[in-house]
């Protein structure tokens, strides 16, 4: 019972647009609602409440400027969001767990931890965050440590930018497919002319901007 009160004056520190007064307030109450938690269960194995404590200490250090109180309360942050890995390792949370780690650790200048806790989502990312935010993190670790990895930073930024560079790509390539559907003496389309039906005016595009795996272009191999 705690705990759940816990969990909702935590969910209401955190709604936008609130004086710092009130997250406070809201935080101090959750603190109290956890701790009364922790001295009433019989088991304090509970996934659930050290999850909540986890996020409570990594709230209370994100409204502090850098101090020893802000350190202090990443360190409690850590340690009970790996707890909560210790706990149950299948959490149902695990790989939000693993990239708020990385965040603690890379504050901490802990770069192979974070880069540990990173790799272990870097394909695999929990919503909404993609795979290009983690692989940009891999690379502020590597630009960050002392002396700076030049060349993983930038291998790693490259990556990021990767699926952009697609969805870029992607997007170019269906404005082409539309602009060949209705205006067919395009510029692109100037040595083909009328002799294309509009299917292979389309698959003309898809192609020229090489995206082979574009469904349509799909659909008419396999035909």
């Amino acid at each position: 019972m705690y705990g759940a009160i816990g969990h909702c004056h935590l969910m209401l520190s955190q709604k936008k647009e609130q004086r710092v007064e009130a997250v406070l307030d809201l935080l101090d109450k959750c603190y109290a609602a956890y701790e009364l938690a922790l001295a009433r269960l019989p088991d304090t194995r509970d996934a659930n409440l050290w999850y909540g404590i986890g996020l409570l200490y990594e709230r209370y250090g994100a409204l502090m400027l850098p101090c020893d109180e802000q350190r202090d309360c990443l360190h409690h942050a850590e340690q009970a969001l790996s707890h909560v890995l210790e706990i149950d390792a299948a959490f149902e949370k695990r790989r939000e767990i693993c990239y708020r780690l990385g965040l603690i650790f890379k504050q901490q200048s802990d770069s192979q931890r974070a880069l540990g806790c990173f790799a272990a989502i870097a394909e695999d990312p929990p919503e909404p965050l993609q795979i290009a935010d983690v692989w940009f993190q891999i690379g502020h670790v590597h630009e960050s440590v002392e002396p700076m990895n030049a060349p993983l930073a930038k291998e790693a930024y490259e990556y990021a930018l990767a699926p952009l560079a697609l969805a870029r790509r992607r997007r170019h390539a269906a404005r082409a497919a539309r602009a060949a559907l209705i205006n067919p003496s395009a510029a692109w389309f100037a040595s083909h002319a009328a002799s294309l039906t509009p299917l292979t005016r389309v698959l003309y595009c898809i192609r020229r901007y090489e995206i082979p795996s574009h469904p349509v272009w799909t659909t008419f191999t396999r035909a």
